[in-house]
């Protein structure tokens, strides 16, 4: 079906759901609805909002304009909210609602973008660190021998208080370390992410260069068998730190994206459309990188805590992480199921 036969199809009963919207908002903002009256109109609205929920899964699928998609993607949300009582005032539930459904929603969402990015990132990471601990000069394709000396000297066991020294950047203070980290690390999120709009491929090249070096000095240090220093230094903030780079370079990768299906008369508007996509992947995962960096500068160097928990620490997180982005946000879909049925 065309695009304007699927809007003449259907946007009379887009009209209506929209004004019975507005009248169902105009009443809560009138008075406390009842029990009773909010169940009557939560009732009312779910057979309709089924029906918008497919039609917006259809609009998405068969790729028509942008502005239809978020036409339809706005009422989805106003009626969710609605329906399943979700306060849409105070910036602190607003913060509560987006990471406890948006920004899961969304990397599920767009599950294909981050696994292409997991792949460039991640696959070239353990292809490049494989390839440096059975051929250790492979270490010098991607940094110079001044940059691999001073690495060596500062993990190499031997000389742990050189190790946290160093480490600290600058200066004793751990709150200058969180600020370095903060700046580094979502400074990296931003390249990869920004690049995006070079047709993608400049999301693919930080993505493979970002692969390339950790991967290098990971390779590296293992097989000096510097793993203690190196590795229970990095386990703690890896999950949110890796995982950040990685959505960073799915939202990028969306951008290109737009650039690429998109005609070039629609390019500009299906551009701002990817990047609103996007825009949640990329605001979670710069809190992502502050929740690394402040790991990184306040629990990974500490000196006095056994490898063995930091080891333990790291684990867990990774284990929450992907427990997160695979179960949060799905109760949404649970309650339209179950209402569904019961119709």
């Amino acid at each position: 079906m065309k695009q304007q036969q699927f809007i003449e199809q259907h946007q009379t009963s887009w009209h209506n759901f929209s004004t019975a919207l507005d009248a169902v908002e105009r009443g809560s903002a009138q008075r406390q609805l009842t029990p009773a009256e909010r169940a009557a109109a939560r009732t009312s609205l779910i057979h309709s909002y089924n029906q918008i929920c497919q039609h917006l899964a259809i609009s998405r699928t068969r790729g028509y304009s942008p502005l239809l998609t978020d036409t339809l993607q706005k009422q989805v949300e106003r009626a969710h909210s609605l329906i399943y009582q979700v306060k849409s005032s105070g910036a602190f539930m607003r913060f509560l609602r987006f990471f406890s459904h948006t920004f899961p929603q969304a990397v599920r969402r767009e599950w294909r973008a981050v696994a292409l990015a997991a792949v460039l990132f991640w696959g070239v990471g353990i292809a490049m660190g494989l390839a440096c601990y059975f051929h250790p000069d492979m270490i010098y394709t991607v940094m110079d021998y001044g940059n691999v000396s001073r690495m060596d000297d500062m993990y190499n066991p031997a000389n742990t208080e050189h190790l946290w020294r160093d480490v600290k950047h600058f200066d004793q203070s751990r709150f200058q370390m969180f600020g370095f980290y903060v700046y580094n690390n979502t400074s990296i999120g931003l390249r990869v992410f920004a690049s995006g709009i070079l047709l993608g491929l400049g999301t693919i090249a930080q993505l493979v260069f970002n692969g390339l070096s950790i991967g290098a000095v990971a390779g590296h240090l293992t097989q000096l068998g510097y793993i203690t220093t190196f590795w229970s230094f990095v386990a703690g903030h890896s999950a949110f730190e890796l995982g950040a780079i990685t959505l960073s370079g799915a939202a990028g990768l969306m951008l290109g994206k737009g650039i690429w299906r998109a005609t070039l008369m629609r390019r500009l508007d299906y551009l701002k459309h990817q990047a609103m996509a996007a825009l949640p992947i990329i605001a979670g995962s710069a809190f992502m990188f502050i929740m690394a960096a402040m790991i990184e500068g306040f629990w990974s160097p500490q000196p006095n805590v056994p490898a063995l928990v930091k080891y333990i620490v790291g684990l867990t997180l990774i284990l929450l992480t992907l427990a997160y982005f695979i179960f949060a946000g799905r109760d949404a879909v649970h309650h339209t199921t179950r209402d569904k049925h019961a119709d």
